[in-house]
């Protein structure tokens, strides 16, 4: 027989069960984990975003009430130039009721007289005059 185990061109058959199966490789990730904020810049954090809707919220408020006020005195103001233009006509009723023409008619109308300046009236006793003559 042919020595054959050294020669490299020949090999011997494998078995199909004994064929080298692949190896794989293992691959290894090293994850790192973060490490979560303290407890201190988180509450900085919670702070600020709490201060800023505080913020917000007061800045709405106060245009809520700019608005109201302004709303208020438009309000006023119509009822301002409602009050004058009711002014001007009652000051042209009593011009035209106290006019001294209007005052006449109404006298006539109701059957009053007109006084002619002669009718004195003289309130005291008359026997005060007889005393002191005496």
């Amino acid at each position: 027989m042919a020595y054959t185990n050294g020669n490299l061109a020949l090999q011997p058959k494998r078995k199909p069960e004994q064929q080298q199966q692949p190896q794989y490789r293992e691959k290894r990730t090293t994850v790192t984990k973060r490490k979560p904020l303290p407890t201190r810049d988180k509450m900085v954090v919670l702070f600020t975003i709490l201060m800023l809707v505080v913020t917000g919220f007061y800045i709405l408020y106060r245009d809520i009430q700019i608005y109201q006020i302004n709303l208020a005195a438009k309000e006023a103001t119509a009822s301002l130039d409602k009050m004058n233009k009711e002014i001007q006509e009652m000051t042209k009723t009593v011009e035209i009721e106290s006019s001294p023409e209007r005052i006449k008619e109404k006298a006539e109308a109701e059957g009053l007289i007109q006084d002619d300046g002669n009718n004195d009236i003289i309130i005291g006793e008359t026997s005060s005059t007889s005393d002191t003559q005496e």
